[in-house]
């Protein structure tokens, strides 16, 4: 068999393992087959969970965007919220400044 038995991506002539894979292998010969593969779970899930919630959380802001530059389009119900956060946002220039 040429190809990496653990990736099957590479070929392999000289040895069982690719470079890449055989890494790996050093890796779990150093810290257990358990950790090793406790720890690749956690980041790769938490990644791919960061990925998802920014994901949700872009989305959510892009339909709760409004006008708020333009104070004819805003309601009434919602003037008051809208001068509150002009003035937070001039006194944040105010104070980069």
């Amino acid at each position: 068999m040429l190809s990496c038995p653990l990736c099957r991506v590479e070929w392999c002539i000289t040895s069982k393992l690719c470079d890449k894979c055989n890494k790996v292998k050093h890796l779990m010969d150093i810290y257990g087959r358990d950790k090793v593969v406790e720890i690749l779970e956690k980041v790769l899930i938490v990644e791919q969970f960061k990925e998802k919630k920014e994901e949700e959380i872009k989305e959510t802001c892009s339909n709760d965007l409004k006008d708020y530059d333009n104070p004819e389009k805003i309601p009434e119900s919602e003037a008051k919220e809208y001068l509150t956060r002009r003035k937070a946002d001039l006194n944040r220039k105010k104070s980069k400044k």
